[in-house]
């Protein structure tokens, strides 16, 4: 089979169709990756290049609007033409219109009415309506959705109860790394941006100064603020390291005893995943979305109480066996979110989905 995946420069969108690429190429599947949105970095394209013999192309073209959908929709015809693809994979709510000849599986990342409900606590507004209606066409044409949870899913039909799509969850699976073991150390560390209300970092933030144990966040910085030099003998702060590489995270997530994600919104859980894999204790914002992945191998706080959280994070580091148990107990847990089994689950949805469309 021979797939045209969609993917963006985005983390969690990027890494997801990395791990998945990868995965596919055990299932018999051939990926040709079609890149929207701002353009890849360098070490995003040779990932990709060493991910599976993959043919990949960069438009620059963004998908967050009807005239960027018109013009990706040109060029994913073009790529028709030359390719003959048996099916469109878009990483993308708004993807489903990208064809008219290939029927085209919606992997739901994200969507911005219900982040926006998440964050701010009510529906989201009129200058909404536009995407609305490009989304809910999206999930009508499409041959089939994915999302990585049920309470993506959810979401899904709650915001576009018109669209009723056909709907399949399948969870995040990624690869795990070939390290061997580290000696946890008693910091706790989070990722993500911190302007990015969604993730919720400065809940995060504003818990460090209550602790006597040292916060390391890791994520692009908000405008005007400077990246402080990780100190683990001083703790009383949040260290923003910035934006850091695949390699440097991992190396970090190697060396934390605790991971905390404290975000609001959280759709797929992907850098959860990793930390797990890592051997992190898990300190999870309290939401659907997190109880469903991580229920019996993480601890949940409130996400909006710091004092709450700095009295969960400090007692855990300050255990390094009840923090290590913890760390084992996500890190097996992380095992049945494995790249091959995503890759597997999601060639059989390929399947389905060609042979919905030729019905």
């Amino acid at each position: 089979m021979r797939v045209l995946m969609t993917l963006e420069s985005k983390d969690d969108v990027f890494n997801h169709a990395v791990s998945l690429i990868t995965a596919l190429h055990a299932e018999q599947v051939d990926v040709e990756a079609l890149s929207f949105g701002p353009p890849l970095d360098p070490d995003q394209r040779q990932r990709l290049r060493g991910a599976a013999p993959i043919d990949f192309h960069e438009t620059g073209v963004s998908l967050d609007s009807g005239a960027g959908l018109e013009t990706a929709a040109r060029t994913v015809a073009e790529l028709e033409a030359l390719h003959t693809p048996d099916l469109i994979h878009a990483n993308s709510l708004l993807g489903g219109t990208l064809s008219s000849r290939s029927p085209v599986l919606v992997d739901v990342r994200s969507c911005e009415r219900s982040r926006w409900r998440a964050v701010h606590g009510e529906g989201p507004p009129e200058t909404f309506s536009r995407y609305s209606r490009l989304a809910a066409e999206s999930l009508r044409q499409a041959a089939l959705v994915v999302t990585p949870t049920a309470t993506v899913s959810q979401a899904v039909r709650q915001e576009y109860p018109d669209a009723s799509p056909e709907i399949r969850v399948i969870q995040h699976g990624g690869i795990a790394p070939r390290s061997e073991p580290h000696r946890k150390r008693a910091f706790a560390v989070g990722a993500g941006g911190l302007d990015d209300r969604a993730k919720n970092l400065t809940l995060l933030r504003e818990a460090a100064p209550l602790m006597h144990h040292p916060v390391l966040i890791a994520g692009e910085l908000e405008p005007g603020t400077e990246r402080t030099t990780h100190n683990l003998a001083q703790p009383g702060q949040a260290h923003l390291l910035g934006l850091l590489s695949p390699q440097d995270l991992a190396w970090l997530f190697q060396q934390a005893a605790v991971f905390v994600d404290p975000a609001v919104y959280e759709p797929s859980g992907l850098t959860v995943l990793e930390a797990a894999q890592a051997g992190c204790a898990l300190v999870l914002a309290d939401i659907p979305s997190q109880r469903e992945l991580w229920a019996g191998s993480a601890a949940f706080v409130d996400l909006h109480d710091p004092h709450a959280l700095a009295r969960v994070l400090d007692p855990l580091l300050d255990d390094p066996a009840r923090a290590a148990a913890l760390g084992l107990g996500a890190q097996r847990h992380a095992q049945q979110y494995s790249a091959g089994r995503m890759a597997g689950s999601y060639a059989v949805a390929y399947r389905e989905a060609c042979a919905t469309r030729a019905v």
